[in-house]
């Protein structure tokens, strides 16, 4: 029988014997499968959370927005324009509202752009925000596919039998608001019987509907003109309850200075605000 030794993080091992000397290498080597899986796992978390000056801010000085995901394809435009203009760089974080709100308690940001003001409205009451604009007025309506194949024209419609709905999530504000809306109407439960899946931004809704998966959802006008295989209807009980858009300038901001001059672009009728009519949003009154 001999004697076998190993070492753990400077402590000297001894075990006898054949059998414990082969345990004691198989013990040893998931130890240190363990250690690497603990060391990859502790990096990716680190880059997700803690890492979000790595991912989101490329470089000191950057502006971190956080972007509900229907604005995607004009903050993508304002933000290349700003940067081509001023050299500085605006990163952003597209996600549903509710999803966002959550993350600015773990990684904090310089600007938040949700799709419903009720965010806002928190982050103001908590005394979080320096300052907020009005960006955009935000209608919901029914989402069709090309030639509506279902004819599908008012939200009764939604109510027959066969239908697929998609809708979004309650952390988008796309589903928030339909939710609070339908409710309001008395007709949410007779519509959930058709919903056969729900989608965490309104992108995706929109996508459900392009791709055949569902007949129909509910999605901002502004984000289903961005597709060219869906058409989009006026739905009157949507129309009359339009949301306001508003940017909010975090109290958390390290460049504050920059961020209310980002948001000032952002909102302004030359700069920002013409690439948000052009995208299809709706002016604010």
């Amino acid at each position: 029988m001999r004697g076998c030794f190993f070492s753990i993080r400077g402590f000297r091992v001894a075990l006898c014997g054949d059998f414990a000397c082969l345990g004691s290498a198989l013990s040893l080597r998931l130890l240190l499968v363990f250690y690497f899986l603990v060391l990859v796992l502790g990096s990716a978390l680190w880059c997700l959370v803690g890492g979000g000056k790595m991912t989101s801010q490329s470089k000191e000085g950057d502006l971190l927005v956080y972007c509900a995901a229907g604005f995607r394809k004009p903050m993508t435009e304002i933000a290349r324009r700003y940067e081509e203009s001023y050299g500085v760089g605006v990163n952003l974080q597209f996600g549903g509202s509710g999803t966002l709100a959550s993350q600015l308690e773990l990684v904090r940001g310089d600007l938040f752009l949700p799709a419903d003001e009720s965010y806002l409205e928190s982050l103001r009451e908590g005394g979080e925000l320096v300052k907020s604009y009005g960006v955009a007025q935000m209608e919901a309506g029914l989402v069709v596919r090309e030639g509506n194949p279902e004819q599908i024209y008012t939200l009764s419609d939604l109510e027959r039998d066969g239908i697929k709905i998609s809708l979004g999530d309650r952390s988008a504000s796309i589903g928030k608001h339909t939710r609070e809306v339908l409710e309001e109407l008395g007709i949410l439960d007779e519509i959930k019987r058709n919903v056969v899946v729900t989608k965490p931004t309104v992108n995706h809704v929109v996508e459900d509907v392009e791709t055949g998966a569902v007949d129909v959802a509910i999605a901002w006008r502004a984000v289903s003109v961005g597709y060219s295989r869906v058409e989009w209807i006026e739905v009157p009980e949507f129309t009359q309850r339009a949301q306001q858009a508003e940017l909010g300038v975090l109290k958390s901001s390290q460049n504050r200075k920059r961020a209310l001059h980002f948001a000032e672009f952002m909102v302004a009728p030359d700069q920002g605000g013409r690439i948000f009519i052009e995208e299809g949003f709706t002016e604010l009154d």
